[in-house]
């Protein structure tokens, strides 16, 4: 009897799905399965090398000399370009340290160098439950701005230490572990430190600015820079405040409005605070706008200096008690 066709690809698949189950059931499956093994291996062996030896065997017989001297020229010149520039990130961060160590002046502490790890692919698995609401002006979709801290200390740090970037504050330690912890940036909306408000003038500007008088009234008075340096300028009374965050700005609440803020200003770290030296700065006020049930208070709204987005070495502070 002979077949009037070829069986077809789904009829073959069919039966080796039969067969295997036969296999499965019968009671000498196991010795069926001991003899298919090694032939297996070995036909799975085979398929693995054999295109890799093949491949390797026409390459070595194509390759010509100057060939081969060339590949391994390009090799090392990638190992070089990745040293290069394994250096050239080394050589950054020990500036930045040395910067920093300068501006510290006599601040016992110690720096510790940290990584900022990558943020998470999909943002919903980096959640935080914040202690905020509408009372705060924090509505649904605000950014949670917090970041995660590698380092090499073997104990945990102290809550709230001071994280600066290459350059500026950029927020401090929450949550803190054994080589790890978290950074609270200065605009996440659960950040909250005391900082000073200073209020610029630019060579050959004034400025009018209240100043106290002794039966506790205030009056106006107008002043310049002084022009022994091009820079600007400090005038009056540094302003103390609290500065928070809103998942953009660094946000200044109940400011008095005789203060005169202005766009421009400058925002540091505040004397009062014993976990940071005194003048850190911290951003540039960007718009001041009234506040809604008191005309005599604004508030501010300030733009960090340092590139939050892009953080990738900083370094905590930590302070050395005597």
């Amino acid at each position: 009897m002979r077949l009037r066709g070829k069986p077809s690809k789904g009829t073959i698949l069919v039966g080796l799905c039969l067969a295997s189950a036969v296999c499965m059931v019968t009671t000498r499956s196991r010795w069926l399965c001991g003899v298919a093994n090694p032939v297996l291996k070995l036909l799975s062996v085979v398929g693995m090398a054999a295109p890799v030896t093949i491949r390797s065997r026409v390459r070595e017989m194509t390759d010509t000399p100057d060939r081969r001297i060339e590949e391994q020229t390009r090799a090392l010149r990638q190992v070089i370009a990745s040293q290069q520039e394994a250096i050239r990130t080394r050589d950054e961060r020990i500036a930045a340290l040395a910067g920093w160590r300068s501006k510290l002046g006599g601040f016992r502490c110690r720096l510790i160098e940290a990584r900022v790890l990558g943020a998470e692919p999909i943002p919903l698995r980096d959640r935080r439950m914040l202690n905020v609401g509408t009372n705060r002006q924090v509505a649904e979709g605000d950014l949670v701005t917090t970041r995660r801290l590698i380092h090499e200390m073997g104990v945990a740090l102290p809550p709230e230490l001071v994280v600066l970037g290459t350059n500026y504050v950029v927020g401090r330690m929450v949550e803190p572990r054994a080589f790890s912890g978290t950074l609270q940036l200065v605009t996440d909306p659960a950040f909250e430190m005391p900082a000073t408000l200073w209020r610029l003038v630019a060579p050959g500007e004034k400025r009018m600015v209240y100043v106290r008088t002794e039966d506790g009234g205030r009056r106006e008075v107008f002043l310049a820079h002084d022009g022994k340096t091009p820079g600007l300028h400090a005038v009056g009374d540094p302003i103390v405040t609290q500065a928070t965050g809103d998942g953009r700005h660094v946000v200044l609440r109940n400011v008095p409005g005789y203060y005169g803020v202005r766009p421009g200003d400058l925002l540091t770290t505040s004397r009062s605070w014993q976990l940071a030296p005194f003048q850190l700065r911290i951003g540039e006020v960007v718009r001041v706008a009234a506040e809604k049930e008191n005309a005599h208070f604004v508030t501010v709204f300030v733009q960090p200096f340092a590139d939050l987005a892009s953080l990738s070495d900083v370094y905590v502070i930590q302070p050395v008690s005597r």
